[in-house]
């Protein structure tokens, strides 16, 4: 079975969009957001949530959704949480292989053993109201009062989550860098590659997001490049590809908006065969 490689798809009218998309690219993986590109929540009615399970059943392709940026789960009686808490409640619904999620800030400063605590307590609240879903946490690009830029953060959590069957990781390549783990350095690669297999085992990897960026490092500037293109470069996403902790975790491209349905094509095309 060949790996999953897929892109990122955004929506504009509906969720059947992803549809579209990975028919056209005849993609084995797709992630989307449940809102649109103007911001807002699309209508997820029974039926349209019927069709999609039953194109998807028919395609046979994995999909994730990705929870708004505005999610958290840092606090379990915000709004923020509420909001992710529907997320994953249609994420559910339309058959996703998980929820990725970003873990959040904190509103006051914390040890990062106090914050833990409280993503935990978001992790166990999430998992109990929304029965069967995985979820995801990915690297933030961000530090200050934000989880999981620094990917030790994630060791805290342990003995913390309940169900820990259903916590997985996705480790997004632009994010590491630009919170400031040096990756274009040959050195500072081995160190992440090393600090990751301390922290995670192949089970626990869920998604790799294979993204590059023209932000420096430590940069904290969360913006994608064209994959390949970008500081990174081939060598470092290649490596991180085939990177043994990696080497089996499905691969999802996050592609700039700008970018067109042939470079997008070319460039998915270019990843599966370093792959």
């Amino acid at each position: 079975m060949k790996r999953p490689v897929g892109l990122h798809i955004r929506l504009q009218k509906d969720i059947l969009d992803v549809l579209v998309s990975v028919q056209e690219m005849n993609a084995s993986i797709a992630q989307s957001f449940l809102i649109n590109e103007q911001g807002s929540y699309i209508s997820y009615s029974s039926n349209i949530i019927k069709k999609f399970v039953a194109a998807k059943r028919n395609l046979n392709f994995l999909y994730f959704v990705h929870a708004a940026y505005w999610s958290s789960l840092i606090n379990v009686k915000s709004k923020e949480f509420i909001s992710l808490c529907k997320e994953a409640d249609i994420a559910l619904n339309l058959e996703s292989q998980g929820i990725v999620i970003h873990v959040g800030a904190t509103r006051t400063k914390l040890g990062k053993s106090d914050q833990a605590k409280y993503v935990a307590e978001g992790i166990n609240t999430l998992l109990t109201q929304v029965q069967d879903i995985n979820i995801l946490l990915e690297n933030s690009p961000h530090a200050g009062r934000n989880f999981g830029g620094d990917i030790t953060d994630f060791a805290y959590l342990n003995g913390l989550i309940e169900q820990r069957g259903r916590v997985k990781f996705c480790i997004d390549t632009a994010h590491a860098f630009v919170y400031g783990y040096n990756l274009v350095s040959e050195y500072g690669r081995k160190e992440f590659f090393n600090l990751s297999e301390q922290i995670f085992t192949p089970d626990s990897m869920g998604l790799l997001h294979i993204n590059d960026t023209d932000q420096g490092c430590a940069s904290k500037i969360d913006k994608h490049g064209l994959v390949g293109q970008g500081v990174l470069g081939k060598q470092v996403l290649s490596d991180f590809i085939n990177f043994p902790l990696f080497k089996d975790t499905p691969i999802i491209l996050e592609l700039p908006a700008t970018c067109s349905a042939e470079e997008s094509l070319q460039i998915l095309d270019n990843v599966i065969s370093w792959a």
